[in-house]
């Protein structure tokens, strides 16, 4: 599946709307969730490696207190991408139908009702190469802030 979300993410980077891309992963999103104290929205999967790979309790753009039982699915979002997809990349969808659309109603269902082990997540994310890209990840969504900031200060 990953492989997958990376292949529709990397060809609609260019002309996808903003609000979209993950802030953390820079992709365009396939299940987007959004925290309910912040209103922040990220991919599942990157706000999970986030939170529990790399033990981090805070949002992070806004640095604010962030726990799973804040995160909420956003269909609204999931549904915009997914029209979005269909228009504009058809042959994506084609290829992916077989893989993605049998997995996400289940996904969806359960990601609110079965709150993830900390322990199954850390060794199902426990993979060198998979640090290295969250760390790089990071970096560059900390460069992305700054620039923000730097923008909005008139830098």
């Amino acid at each position: 599946m990953a492989s997958s979300s990376s292949t529709s993410s990397a060809a609609t980077t260019t002309s996808a709307p903003e609000h979209f891309f993950c802030p953390i992963s820079l992709e365009v999103m396939e299940y987007p969730v959004c925290d309910r104290r912040t209103g922040m929205t990220f991919e599942r999967r990157a706000i999970m490696e986030w939170m529990f790979i790399h033990g981090n309790a805070t949002c992070p753009l806004t640095r604010k207190p962030l726990s799973t039982n804040d995160l909420a699915r956003h269909f609204e979002l999931q549904s915009e991408i997914s029209a979005w997809k269909k228009e504009h990349c058809p042959e994506l969808i084609a290829a992916n139908s077989d893989s993605d659309d049998s997995d996400s109603e289940d996904e969806s269902e359960s990601f609110n009702e079965e709150q993830p082990n900390s322990q199954d997540l850390k060794a199902f994310f426990n993979d060198q190469e998979r640090v290295a890209r969250l760390h790089n990840i990071r970096e560059r969504v900390m460069n992305r802030r700054n620039e923000r900031i730097g923008r909005m200060l008139g830098n």
